[in-house]
């Protein structure tokens, strides 16, 4: 499967509008060269910058602020079909319902669509027909703004690959995330750096990203999927480029910080050791999906 990468900041910049006014055009061209700055966020004009790519919409909507339902995720003879050439049928057929404050595993050989349905619940792949209902919302039936802020308030991604901003420190990574949902610098790094010292990253926060060792950038990656409190925790294989005991800091801390915050957690891996810890596995099979 292919992973759609978190959208850098440098393809942020490519997509603002040339017809912005010439200070728009000065504050682009500063935030292309933040590499060289000492705090990024400093910039005013951040917050149009982040808002000029869909992806990172703070427009309000009519999506709820909690979500009070036991099964928070309903999944119905679910198809995604790759069209190609040549075509490829991916998953067929899938149903499954996932509990509120549940840990779920899910296990599988290569090319057997562990990723393909993470991404789909994920609102971030298009789903080819069945239906996905999370909190009481369609994610298929949403508008591209609505589906956009709705990740932002309900879903929170580890991706095997961290896809942290190497243009960024540890903290601006996760100030980020917040920011993306509410433009309160204040509170933003509040809430990172408790994050990030919860995941014993305190020590760390002004590092950039190629500083940071596999497991470290990992932990700043789970501090970045949970600022916002999602409701759900989507994991694709974050321990698949850790040696075992990094793997076991990252399984402890998804575990514990998932629990306190009473989310939901559902995790790709090949680790049956992993697999194992979850209250339930889910096992897709080729062609025969689970």
């Amino acid at each position: 499967m292919t992973e759609k990468k978190t959208t850098s900041k440098k393809n942020i910049d490519k997509n603002v509008d040339k017809k912005k006014s010439t200070k728009s055009a000065s504050s682009k061209k500063t935030i292309e060269n933040s590499s060289k700055e000492k705090d990024i966020l400093n910039s005013s004009n951040i917050k149009k910058t982040l808002e000029s790519k869909s992806n990172f919409s703070i427009k309000k909507n009519s999506v709820k602020k909690e979500c009070d339902k036991e099964v928070i995720i309903e999944i119905k003879d679910l198809k995604k079909v790759y069209k190609g050439p040549p075509t490829a049928s991916v998953l067929s057929g899938v149903n499954i319902d996932i509990y509120k404050n549940e840990i779920v595993s899910i296990t599988g050989e290569s090319g057997s669509g562990k990723t393909t349905l993470l991404n789909l619940i994920g609102g971030i792949d298009d789903i080819t027909s069945g239906s996905i209902n999370i909190c009481g919302h369609n994610i298929e039936l949403m508008k591209e703004h609505d589906l956009t802020t709705f990740r932002n308030k309900f879903i929170g991604y580890i991706f095997q690959f961290h896809n942290l901003l190497n243009e960024f420190t540890a903290l601006e990574n996760v100030m980020i995330a917040f920011l993306i949902k509410e433009y309160n610098k204040s509170l933003a790094k509040t809430k990172a750096i408790e994050l990030l010292q919860q995941v014993g990253m305190g020590s760390r926060l002004h590092h950039q990203i190629g500083e940071l060792s596999g497991g470290e950038a990992q932990r700043v990656a789970i501090a970045r999927a949970l600022i916002n409190e999602p409701a759900i925790v989507l994991a694709d294989e974050p321990t698949g480029n850790l040696d075992k005991k990094n793997a076991s800091l990252i399984q402890e801390l998804l575990w514990n910080l998932t629990r306190q915050r009473k989310a939901t957690l559902i995790i790709v891996t090949h680790s049956q050791s992993i697999a194992s810890l979850a209250d339930r596995t889910i096992k897709m099979e080729l062609d025969l999906n689970i």
